[in-house]
């Protein structure tokens, strides 16, 4: 899986640009021309790890909040695509699965909004993640950073929650089928091999040289 990510950060933009962003964004996110024939509209709601369909003007509001700010970044702008080998059956589940793993990581609990997009041959999620966390053990606000460290086990967590161990099963299995194929197809050759009659030596006049 492929993990890119951006953050807008309170030391370069104001609140109010940065609202101003996260606007525009999140419209790109749910109007973004679509492939009529992989999605419908519906498919381009927002969810998170409660809720399948959320007004995005909510996803805004909610993570642009008037709380205290906690360390420098007000959100950050991740996308998760999994690679061709990795396919993914339900994208929504999939997606918190990725991102609780990530919140046990943390040990926080995280404010995240996200859209599958399918409208390209690589399907992916774009997922809007508040700058602040809420600390399992103190319950207090915590700035939410990353390492390269973090974004590796992301990409080991997207493919685990994948169907990728059971699509290599299935290859696997096809494999093994088709060698036993080839050996069924090669045994009534060597057989029919044994059944043919055995050359007769032919003597320097032409006729056959038969032993008495």
């Amino acid at each position: 899986m492929i993990v890119k990510a951006k953050n807008i950060r309170a030391s370069r933009v104001s609140r109010e640009k940065a609202t101003t962003a996260l606007g525009s964004h999140a419209k790109y996110l749910q109007y973004r021309e679509r492939d009529p024939q992989r999605e419908t509209k519906d498919d381009r709601q927002f969810f998170n790890d409660e809720h399948d369909s959320i007004d995005r003007r909510w996803v805004v509001k909610d993570l642009m909040n008037e709380q205290e700010q906690t360390g420098d970044i007000y959100y950050h702008r991740i996308i998760l695509s999994p690679s061709q080998e990795e396919p993914v059956s339900d994208w929504h589940e999939w997606t918190r699965e990725v991102m609780g793993d990530l919140e046990d990581r943390f040990h926080q609990d995280l404010n995240w909004y996200a859209v599958h997009h399918a409208n390209t041959d690589d399907p992916h999620v774009h997922v809007v993640l508040q700058g602040v966390g809420i600390d399992r053990e103190t319950g207090h606000a915590e700035p939410v950073t990353f390492t390269a460290e973090d974004f590796r086990t992301m990409r080991e967590s997207g493919r685990e929650h994948s169907d990728y161990e059971h699509q290599h099963f299935l290859a696997e299995k096809w494999h093994e089928l088709d060698e036993r194929d080839s050996v069924g197809r090669e045994e009534p050759e060597r057989e029919l091999d044994r059944n043919q009659p055995s050359a007769v030596p032919v003597g320097r006049d032409g006729t056959a040289d038969f032993e008495h």
